[in-house]
């Protein structure tokens, strides 16, 4: 393993597309892979990060067939870790989990679903669409995560371009995620959704963690997609997790003080021990009519890539006065926890 700061502080991510940009690549016949730097989490830009524990999300938008694109990240997922075993690690147990940071060589990867619509048409029977979220991890292994939605609403509920609320399917599918294990995500829920989705696990009493892989905060810049000081706060008082998202159109200001600002945010309104890191590294490259001539980039200078997590804990540290121990678990513990919640003991 190269040089790199995981020995002095290990760091875990909630939430990257690297799954996408590979799938994209197969689509379009392209020679694409974990190496590339483009995709912003490659091997190299992981490990002088310092990254121990990478969650790759399966990413589909909500349209017709589109299960085949979730069904085809599993496979790659599955392909990857088995064509790149000398450099990832599946962690799929308490167990692969504790190994990660006795194991300096290799990088731990874990899957996601960023929209359940990776595995359910929006036409099918319900029940035809949770048998393929079971034939889904299946491939994969246990998945950290599921967010109902994306950007648009499906039979779920609605994502942060609707107003839709927690539908019947909604419901169905929350009590079916709560006998298998993963968290359910909110960071694409529109404000509805995600009231409904953290009043009916509370009422039903479901042991199910509620998270925000990667979603700044509204209170800092009001638009749909960054999180309410309400959801937040549940999440928080749940022991949930609040992953830190470094997509700059989000945040509020520039890279000297935008990332702090949020935990000095997060601080005020009592929810600062939820806050892990969740970046969403992507390929601006696959998005439709992303043209870098007329486009700005999407990550601040300095911090586009999984590489920079060492400065930016740095930055964290000093712009809030942070002990060792509180950047470790800004960094670290509080997904370990998280992740040991929902995974097998192994």
């Amino acid at each position: 393993m190269s040089p790199n700061s995981r020995a002095s502080q290990p760091v875990a991510d909630l939430h990257c597309d690297l799954l996408a940009y590979l799938v994209v690549g197969a689509m379009h016949g392209e020679s694409r892979s974990i190496r590339d730097d483009r995709c912003r989490v490659s091997l190299r830009q992981l490990r002088e990060g310092g990254v121990a524990l990478q969650t790759l999300a399966i990413f589909v938008m909500t349209a017709p067939e589109w299960t085949a694109i979730g069904g085809r990240q599993a496979e790659i997922y599955a392909r990857l870790i088995d064509e790149q075993a000398e450099d990832l690690q599946a962690v799929q147990s308490a167990r692969d989990l504790d190994g990660l940071l006795a194991d300096d060589g290799r990088v731990g990867v874990i899957p996601a679903i960023e929209n359940a619509s990776a595995f359910a048409e929006e036409d099918e029977p319900l029940d035809r669409a949770l048998d393929r979220f079971d034939r889904l991890v299946q491939l994969t292994g246990p998945v950290l995560y599921v967010s109902l939605t994306w950007n648009t609403a499906n039979r779920f509920g609605g994502g942060n371009q609707a107003e839709t609320g927690l539908t019947d399917d909604g419901r169905a599918l929350l009590d079916f995620l709560a006998d298998r294990g993963p968290a359910v995500d909110l960071s694409h829920a529109c404000p509805r959704l995600a009231h409904d989705v953290l009043d009916y696990t509370y009422s039903k009493g479901l042991d199910l963690p509620v998270i925000a892989s990667h979603s700044p905060y509204a209170g800092i810049v009001d638009i749909p997609r960054n999180l309410s000081d309400e959801a937040a706060k549940e999440i928080a008082r749940r022991q949930g997790v609040i992953g830190l998202n470094l997509l700059s159109r989000f945040l509020d200001g520039d890279p000297a003080d935008c990332f702090v600002n949020q935990l000095k945010y997060a601080r005020d309104i009592g929810v600062l021990d939820a806050q892990v890191m969740g970046a969403d590294f992507f390929y601006e490259g696959d998005v439709p009519g992303f043209d870098p001539e007329t486009h700005s980039l999407e990550f601040h200078e300095g911090y586009g890539n999984a590489a920079c997590y060492p400065r930016l804990l740095d930055d964290l540290r000093q712009g809030l006065d942070l002990s060792p121990e509180e950047v470790s678990d800004l960094a670290w513990g509080r997904i370990e926890r998280l992740a040991k919640r929902i995974l097998p003991a192994g």
